[in-house]
Order: structure tokens, then C-alpha cells, then sequence
């Protein structure tokens, strides 16, 4: 899909915005190397990914850009960690001593 911006003589053709995956280093995931139409679509594979990983494999930071009209890409959201850690249910915490 291609939008056009009629505005006098200096029309440009606006492409559809794309959204990837970044690591904690600002760069192109390198597992999840896909491109996105959606930010939704992007994060939601970015879950599943983590929670494939298993505990052992940590919680890795994850970001997102979005590309712009010009080509280049700009970060929207940065690098941090998608899940967070649930709380031990009470029963199984240990009893404080009084």
C-alpha cells in the first residue's frame, strides 16, 4: 500500500511505516531480524520469543524502531526488559520471624 501526499509541487510518495527489533546495543535483533507492520505484531513476537528462552536464559532487553520517510530508522522504544518477573504466591514464601 503507497500514500500519496498531494501538496502542490514538491508531491512525495509516503510508504507504509515498517517497525523492527533491537537489542540492548541499538541494533537490528539479531534473532528476531524480521520487519513488522505493526508495533503490536513486532512486540507480541518479541514476547513469545522470550518466553521460549526459559528461566535460565535470563529476561533480554529488547527495543523498537519504527522506519522513517527517508529511509533511516528511529527508536521508539527502548531496549528493556518485556517481562516481568511474577511474585512467589504467598504460601510458598517464608514465614517472617517475629
Amino acid at each position: 500500500m503507497v500514500f500519496v501526499h498531494a501538496r502542490g509541487p514538491w508531491c512525495r510518495r509516503l510508504s507504509p511505516r515498517s517497525y523492527r527489533l533491537i537489542d540492548p546495543l541499538l541494533q537490528p535483533h539479531p534473532y528476531l531480524d524480521g520487519l513488522y507492520d505493526s508495533m503490536e505484531e513486532a512486540l507480541w513476537d518479541a514476547i513469545r520469543w522470550v518466553e521460549t528462552l526459559g528461566p535460565d536464559a535470563g529476561n533480554p532487553a529488547i527495543g523498537l524502531e519504527v522506519s522513517t520517510g527517508s529511509g533511516d530508522w528511529r527508536t521508539i522504544l527502548q531496549p528493556a526488559q518485556l517481562l516481568c518477573p511474577l511474585p512467589l504466591p504467598f504460601a510458598l514464601q517464608r514465614p517472617v520471624a517475629v
